[in-house]
């Protein structure tokens, strides 16, 4: 007997099957196998999506998710119409620190002014719209696209050089939300508090209605964080920084080269022959995640004629200096409410409790405070640039699998005071390759 092909199958069968499909990368691969599952997705799209998402997104990354599609839209309305950015933090903040208290995380005296407001996660994730959920699952499919990218990155790093690396690592679900909800929290300071793309109305003052400062993004945004998820992000933007470790044609020495070629020269030679400093590299971490989805998939392209090719036609007309993107807000100095919850005095995020309990640092982070010399060491501790255990995204990973890797609290404190090789220049923003 036959196989019953895909569009054979009764229709109440293929429901079924939509509505059992656990992830948005099996919804896709799906419906676009299948015409008659394409008429059907189409029909029932707001539910499908509803449905996927909410089974795939736990929930640390649901407040997150929910909150990076407030923090577009109202991005979107300062498109449209002159808005003060510090107004539109404040209106997204209203909504966000509400959101978060279902997940009880450490107090932060930046919440006060909305603790009286109550907001429900899951009715305001009922109550979106079709192209909101379709917004929200494009956005969260990069997110599961480049965590894959970044998990492979980071593990070719770990220092525990006598094991083989694994290939294709199954992701605990704190290792997940762990790594999520960083590359999220990325994607909403981008929108809250990046000018690239922003018009500039006539009636509006650059320093008072766009630019918002460090501190204020600091004091508006990062202090609801604690040290552990500073940490977090700190990692995943360096993952990042290294992903545009190389940006062909990204210089004015590129368009020299083209106007005026070499007759000697092989083409395209030139996009390899110099150096790409850190300030460029920022800002290319500044254009967020969709401009990194499509710079990976560009990446990977084994042509090299035509990757040069492609990566340079993303690259045209991006180029921008002094673009010191979360930088600056990271390495302000808190303010002393802060150290009072996470300083020496605090008695936040110096024990590991479980990796079940997303308000908890992970192991290696309570690891690097043994004993350690400094004042404030949580909270020195992510504010340090040099620290070499960034690179593997030591603040990701589980208890079991950094035993499986034979790490201790005596390696991990090693590692992180050993001597690095500084680059020449402005120094590296998230840790030293």
């Amino acid at each position: 007997m036959e196989s019953v092909t895909l569009e054979a199958l009764p229709a109440e069968m293929k429901t079924a099957i939509l509505y059992a499909i656990p992830d948005l990368a099996s919804l896709n691969a799906v419906v676009h196998a299948s015409p008659s599952f394409h008429a059907l997705y189409l029909s029932q799209r707001k539910q499908l999506l509803s449905t996927v998402l909410e089974r795939c997104l736990q929930l640390p990354v649901m407040v997150d998710v929910v909150a990076a599609l407030i923090a577009l839209r109202g991005w979107q309305e300062r498109c449209k119409a002159p808005k003060a950015a510090l107004e539109a933090a404040d209106k997204f903040l209203s909504k966000y620190v509400p959101l978060r208290s279902i997940l009880a995380p450490p107090y932060s005296y930046s919440v006060y002014e909305y603790l009286d407001q109550e907001l429900d996660v899951y009715q305001l994730f009922a109550s979106l719209t079709e192209d909101d959920l379709i917004e929200m699952a494009r956005l969260h499919t990069m997110v599961e696209f480049i965590l894959k990218e970044m998990v492979h990155s980071v593990l070719e790093l770990r220092p525990d050089t006598q094991k083989p690396k694994e290939e294709n690592v199954a992701l605990s679900p704190p290792e997940t939300f762990r790594m999520q909800r960083a590359l999220y929290r990325l994607e909403i300071y981008r929108l809250l508090f990046s000018t690239r793309g922003l018009p500039w109305f006539e009636e509006q003052d650059w320093l008072s209605d766009i630019y918002v400062n460090s501190d204020d993004q600091w004091n508006l945004f990062l202090s609801l964080f604690t040290p552990w998820e500073m940490e977090e992000i700190r990692c995943a933007a360096m993952y990042i920084f290294r992903v545009y470790e190389e940006l062909p044609g990204a210089t004015e020495f590129d368009d020299w080269c083209e106007l005026f070629p070499d007759e000697n020269e092989e083409p395209l030679s030139h996009l390899y022959d110099h150096e790409i400093d850190d300030e460029h590299r920022e800002n290319y971490v500044s254009l967020g995640l969709g401009f990194l989805y499509h710079w990976i998939h560009v990446s990977s392209i084994t042509c090299r004629e035509e990757r040069l090719l492609k990566q340079k036609a993303i690259l045209r007309g991006t180029l921008s200096r002094a673009v010191y993107f979360i930088v600056d807000a990271l390495d302000t100095i808190p303010q002393y409410e802060y150290g009072w919850d996470f300083g020496d005095e605090g008695t936040d995020g110096k024990t590991f409790l479980s990796d079940a309990d997303w308000n908890s640092p992970n192991l290696a982070w309570t690891w690097c405070l043994i004993n350690s010399p400094r004042e404030d060491a949580s909270i020195e501790l992510w504010r340090d640039l040099s620290n070499p255990l960034r690179k593997w995204g030591f603040l990701f990973w589980d208890e079991h699998r950094l035993k499986e890797w034979s790490l201790s609290p005596e390696m991990i404190r090693e590692i992180q005071i050993s001597p690095v090789d500084k680059p020449s220049g402005r120094p590296y923003p998230f840790g030293w390759t």
